[in-house]
């Protein structure tokens, strides 16, 4: 029951960090947003460490659904799918590599408290 919500947890703070975005910068794709490498990855890096943190089971998880949320956001926000979806799957499964470290690093510094809590 707890990974599942932690599924849900991780895909609805994607999709509302994408969502997000794309209502304030107003651009048809998340990447597209002109402060989403500057701002929005890093926010969604943070959310990876979060969930990390608060879900430290299989951290690795978490960024995949931060991250491939931004496809069925963008389909519903724009109302289509782009010739380019391959090429735009690949740049999200990059993106959750990266987002990974944040989530393992999350998950190391719970396991870290948690060891010192019992210690």
């Amino acid at each position: 029951m707890r990974s599942a919500l932690a599924w849900v947890v991780a895909a609805a703070s994607g999709a509302a960090l994408w969502l997000g975005a794309n209502l304030i910068e107003g651009s048809q794709e998340p990447w597209d947003a002109e402060n989403y490498w500057t701002t929005y990855l890093h926010i969604a890096m943070l959310l990876c460490f979060i969930l990390g943190a608060v879900f430290p089971e299989n951290p690795w998880r978490w960024p995949f659904a931060v991250m491939l949320v931004q496809l069925p956001v963008m389909m519903v926000f724009t109302g289509k799918v782009g010739a380019l979806i391959a090429l735009g799957v690949v740049l999200l499964l990059f993106l959750s590599c990266a987002g990974m470290l944040f989530a393992w690093l999350g998950s190391a510094l719970r396991h870290w408290a948690d060891s010192g809590a019992r210690g």
